[in-house]
C-alpha cells in the first residue's frame, strides 16, 4: 500500500491564469540498451538526483476533495519522442465542477512540450486545444469543467497527460512531471487550492 501524506494547506482562490468560468464560451469558439555511448541519448544538464521525495497518492483536506492519484506507472523511457502518461484520480469530491492542474518539467528540454495532450474524462470538458496551456519550455496548465447542473462522482478521474520525451532524450536521462498546483472545487472563484510545496506530488521518469 503506497504512503499517503495528508495535506492541510488550503485556501478559496480566484483564478486569472486559467479561469475556467469561460469553458462555454471557448467551446462555442471550436474541437533495450546496448553499448553504443549515444544510445543514453544527449546528457541534458540540472538532472534531478537518484532519490525522489515525489508522492503518487496525497490526501487533502479541503472542502471539495478527500484525495488526488495519480496512476498509470511505470514511467519510463530509454529514447527519444516515447510516451508518457500520468493519470489524475480523485477520491472523495464533492460538488466538483471544475479543476486545473499546473505542471512543471525538470530539466527544460527533456519532453517535447508543444506537442503534449491532456485528455478530460466525461463529464469534465476541457476547452482548450490538445487541452494543454504551454507557459514556458517547463510548464503547463491542464483543466476541464462540467457543464450543466450536476458535478462529478465522489471518485472520478479527471484526465490523463500524455506527453513525449524530446530529441535529445535518453535511457540515461531521469526527468521530473510535478504538480505545481492543484485547484478544485465548484466554480473558477470558489476553489482549494494546493501548492507543489505541499503537496509533493509527481513522478520521475526512470527514477
Amino acid at each position: 500500500m503506497p504512503c499517503v501524506e495528508r495535506v492541510f494547506v488550503r485556501k478559496k482562490i480566484k483564478h486569472h491564469a486559467l479561469s475556467l468560468g469561460t469553458v462555454a464560451l471557448c467551446l462555442q469558439l471550436y474541437a533495450c540498451g546496448d553499448d553504443n555511448p549515444q544510445s543514453g541519448g544527449t546528457p541534458i544538464p540540472g538532472q534531478p538526483g537518484p532519490q525522489s521525495a515525489f508522492k503518487q497518492q496525497i490526501s487533502l483536506s479541503g472542502a471539495y476533495a478527500d484525495r488526488i492519484d495519480i496512476v498509470g506507472g511505470p514511467w519510463q523511457a530509454s529514447g527519444p519522442q516515447e510516451e508518457v502518461s500520468l493519470t489524475f484520480v480523485v477520491s472523495g469530491s464533492s460538488e466538483v465542477k471544475q479543476f486545473q492542474i499546473d505542471i512543471k518539467l525538470e530539466p527544460a528540454g527533456a519532453f517535447d512540450v508543444e506537442g503534449a495532450i491532456f485528455v478530460a474524462e466525461d463529464p469534465f470538458i476541457d476547452p482548450f486545444p490538445n487541452g494543454i496551456v504551454v507557459v514556458s519550455p517547463d510548464q503547463i496548465q491542464m483543466g476541464a469543467a462540467i457543464l450543466g447542473a450536476s458535478a462529478s462522482s465522489p471518485d472520478k478521474t479527471l484526465g490523463t497527460l500524455t506527453i513525449k520525451t524530446s530529441a535529445t532524450f535518453g535511457r540515461l536521462v531521469q526527468a521530473q512531471i510535478s504538480v505545481e498546483r492543484f485547484s478544485v472545487g465548484p466554480s473558477s472563484t470558489d476553489r482549494d487550492e494546493y501548492t507543489g510545496e505541499t503537496l509533493n506530488l509527481g513522478v520521475v521518469v526512470n527514477e
